[in-house]
C-alpha cells in the first residue's frame, strides 16, 4: 500500500495505539492520499473480480479446493 501511495507502514517495534491512531489520522486528512486511492482505484473499474476469483479457485486441484 505505501508503494502505491495509498498506505503507510509501521514497523512491529513502532505498533503501538499511539503510532496507529497518527498514521490512520494523516492518511484520511490527506488530499494526496484520497486522489492516489482514485487512481487506484480507477484501474479495476472494468475488472470482474469475483469471476476472476471463482475461475482461480476452479483452477486449484481438487484436494486444494476442498481441503478445510
Amino acid at each position: 500500500m505505501a508503494e502505491l501511495e495509498v498506505g503507510t507502514a509501521i514497523s512491529p517495534a513502532k505498533l503501538i495505539c499511539d503510532a496507529v491512531v497518527q498514521s490512520l489520522s494523516k492518511l484520511l486528512r490527506s488530499h494526496q492520499v484520497r486522489d492516489d486511492c482514485r487512481r487506484v482505484a480507477s484501474w479495476f473499474e472494468s475488472v470482474d473480480s469475483i469471476s476472476q476469483t471463482c475461475h482461480l479457485i476452479e483452477a486449484l486441484p481438487g484436494e486444494l479446493r476442498q481441503s478445510r
